[in-house]
Order: C-alpha cells, then structure tokens, then sequence
C-alpha cells in the first residue's frame, strides 16, 4: 500500500469519524427536544390558581393548611372553594 492511498485512508476515517459525531450530537439534540416538547412543569394547577387569585379562597386555603399543620389532618379543605 503506497503513503498516498494510507492518506487517503486516514483522511476517509476523519470524515466519517466526525459525520458519526455529528450524527450522535443530532439524535442526542433530538431526544432533549423531545422530552423538553412532551414534559409540562405546571406546578400549580389549574383549580389551584383559580383560589391563590381569589382573596377570600386563598385566606381559606390558608386556615387550612394551618389547621393541617396545628391538627394533622385536612377536614377544613373542603371549606376552601366556599
């Protein structure tokens, strides 16, 4: 095998070695898009907002969790959407 045909050979791998990497950082990129795209990070709920916006509900919400914390247990959470 003469030096210009192992050149050749070499210069071949490079390329392919660095298309393999390109290839593996796009499949790896896609895959974080996807979760990213699939994955809510909601942390209040929908009702939730609804009685933090609403003065009255959230004082309730309050008591209640006071009262959870005072008593353990949660029987004035139902008092919350009143």
């Amino acid at each position: 095998m003469s030096k210009a045909n192992k050149s050749d050979d070499n210069t071949i791998m490079v390329i392919l070695a660095i298309l393999g990497i390109l290839i593996i950082a796009a499949i790896i990129s896609r895959i974080f898009k996807d979760i990213k795209k699939n994955t809510t990070s909601d942390i209040v709920s929908e009702q939730g907002k609804k009685v933090l916006g609403d003065p009255a509900k959230r004082e309730n919400l309050r008591k209640a969790v006071e009262h959870f914390h005072k008593e353990g247990n949660w029987d004035l959470l139902p008092k919350v959407n009143e």
